[in-house]
């Protein structure tokens, strides 16, 4: 695959079945977790991935539509587009040295005893309490504007509206977890841009 028309367009296309679901999974699963601990977490998984699978296979099923408008080859948005995806490996890289597996699929949200939670405040988590999204964000768009094409760029935005509804669906559940820690840590970080301190850096 070493033509980068071949290149962009599987990339829309992992990007068009896969965005949307991703982002879509969380949402059966942080407004039901309570019910998903009663039950059985497994459940949720279940659920969350079934809906993630039909996404997909819509996606596919429909793929010559979806993928139908596109505005070629730029090496332009190509380049745009590598640093993107290179930034969100970056994040991945310092993100993964303090969030788990386990975490990253909730399962201290839904299985506490088992996977007793604790608050990540240190690290990359100091800078943005969602590097993950950050990740997720950084590397979808950047997959989006390399593939330059349109429904790249429209499951991105829908991914983007969709994690931020699941930003706060999954702080509340933080703020009845860990109380006024989680509040104060709320209010000194910021959820997915840093907050710089330029008044600091120009007296350096």
């Amino acid at each position: 695959m070493d033509n980068p028309d071949d290149i962009r367009y599987v990339l829309a296309l992992v990007l068009t079945m896969m965005g949307p679901g991703a982002a879509l999974f969380w949402f059966p699963v942080h407004p039901l977790a309570r019910f998903w601990r009663r039950v059985g977490f497994g459940w949720a998984y279940v659920v969350g991935f079934g809906l993630y699978g039909a996404v997909a296979l819509l996606a596919w099923r429909y793929r010559a539509v979806l993928l139908s408008v596109e505005f070629g080859t730029s090496s332009w948005t190509m380049g745009v587009g590598a640093g993107l995806m290179a930034a969100s490996v970056l994040v991945r890289g310092l993100r993964g040295r303090q969030l788990s597996v386990g975490t990253l699929f909730g399962l201290p949200e839904l299985a506490p005893h088992r996977f007793p939670p604790r608050l990540l405040t240190e690290g990359v988590y100091a800078w943005v309490r969602h590097p993950r999204y950050v990740q997720v964000i950084l590397g979808f768009s950047g997959c989006a504007v390399f593939s330059n094409y349109l429904a790249a760029y429209l499951a991105t935005v829908f991914l983007v509206l969709a994690i931020l509804v699941v930003i706060r669906l999954e702080e509340r559940e933080l703020r009845e977890r860990f109380g006024a820690e989680y509040e104060a840590y709320r209010a000194r970080v910021p959820a997915l841009i840093p907050r710089i301190d330029w008044r600091r850096l120009y007296r350096r």
